[in-house]
């Protein structure tokens, strides 16, 4: 029983994520990173090494999702009650695109993986709307951003569901989005590029 749920989670995972190509406008996309056992063959042979392999309990897909749509919206993270808290946000210049990070917290320590978040993509407003759910704090200080950046400021807004937050990232112009998240340091990433 518990390999036929497994086979068709993984049937799931390699046929039915895949809605476009990553350099469509209008797409979205999961990536999946297999082990390197599992990397060279058909996905029929990932599924029967995955299945026959001894480590197959132990098996986690790690999943970084992303967005490169505009004006649509992208939910990501997994609900939890843990005590998140994003720490921290970073900036940094990478080519031709801005990278946000914000570092998600458990407690004291980096938590595995990030709560559950829902970011949409305005282009008509030039703004990127958040929601944090699951979220104890927001202790990380806002940055501030240069006059030749993209990004013109991060706010809040009001929300009315506690343990959640609203916050907007407003941009100078139109962008290319991309949204995704990381685990182990849990991480929640925004690559924005100016079009």
């Amino acid at each position: 029983m518990k390999r036929s749920i497994l086979l068709l989670s993984l049937i799931f995972l390699f046929i039915g994520c895949e809605t476009g190509t990553r350099y469509d406008k209008n797409s979205t996309k999961r990536e999946q990173q297999l082990p390197k056992k599992f990397q060279s063959d058909s996905i029929e042979n990932h599924i029967d090494a995955l299945v026959n392999s001894d480590d197959s309990e132990n098996y986690e897909v790690e999943e970084r999702s992303y967005i490169e749509v505009s004006d649509d919206s992208f939910d990501g993270g997994v609900v939890t009650t843990d005590k998140l808290d994003i720490k921290q946000i970073r900036e940094g210049k990478h080519g031709d695109y801005i990278r946000l990070v914000f570092d998600v917290y458990n407690g004291e320590g980096a938590a595995k993986s990030v709560g559950s978040y829902k970011a949409q993509y305005y282009a008509s407003q030039d703004d990127i709307t958040v929601i944090l759910n699951g979220y104890q704090k927001f202790s990380a200080s806002l940055p501030s951003f240069s006059a030749q950046s993209i990004i013109e400021q991060i706010y809040f807004e009001e929300y009315l569901d506690n343990g959640s937050y609203k916050l907007h990232i407003k941009l100078r112009q139109d962008a290319k989005v991309r949204i995704f998240d990381l685990k182990s340091p849990a991480r929640i990433i925004f690559d924005i590029k100016p079009i």
